[in-house]
């Protein structure tokens, strides 16, 4: 999801530096940070969600067996809830099979935009998948500080994989690469590892 929010961050920043700085300020960033609800599972829960992350990230690493993480939307939620990178910048909603993402960024500078003090605030519908151990995040719709983006620009931005800087780390897409699928089903997020070789 951090790919995700820088991705469309970065995006938004350089195609609306090219058309209008102030309609951006504006229209499209907000002077406080959105709040969102910072969800604790019940001690027994957050340990069971504790074991099934280790043992899905030891599937990784080991390229056993075929592994399944489902998440429900508060134990996605509570994952982020713990990443001090993420808290209080991100809430999930998965609805079906769609997840919502609502953001809440501090912006800084970037060239010509003066957005140091400002936030951006927007919910985004995303779709998640992996292609050829390949992270691929595309963006259904996406409205910030309450607004919907422009037709034309929401139809660029959905031919971009927010994913791609993520693909450019080495150790980012050594763990990708082990991921066999991503699936969003009846408001859960379902991580499968590789299934095991079998030999030749």
């Amino acid at each position: 999801m951090v790919v995700v929010i820088f991705g469309v961050l970065g995006y938004l920043g350089v195609q609306y530096a090219r058309k209008s700085v102030s309609n951006l300020v504006e229209n499209y960033t907000d002077s406080k940070p959105a709040k969102f609800e910072v969800v604790q599972l019940p001690q027994e829960e957050a340990n069971d969600l504790e074991q099934r992350v280790t043992a899905f990230q030891k599937a990784l690493d080991s390229q056993g067996e075929q592994y399944e993480l489902v998440l429900s939307e508060r134990e996605l939620n509570a994952l982020v809830s713990k990443d001090p990178d993420l808290k209080g910048k991100l809430h999930a909603r998965i609805d079906g099979d769609q997840i919502h993402g609502e953001i809440s960024l501090p912006l800084q500078d970037i060239g010509p935009l003066k957005l140091n003090g400002r936030y951006l605030n927007g919910l985004a519908t995303l779709k998640a998948s992996v292609a050829d151990g390949r992270l691929v995040v595309t963006v259904d719709n996406l409205q910030v500080n309450g607004k919907p983006l422009p037709a034309n620009l929401l139809n660029e931005l959905k031919k971009k994989n927010l994913a791609e800087e993520a693909m450019k780390d080495p150790e980012a897409a050594k763990t990708l690469s082990k991921l066999h699928s991503i699936e969003v089903r009846d408001s859960k997020v379902i991580l499968r590892t590789k299934p095991k070789q079998a030999t030749p």
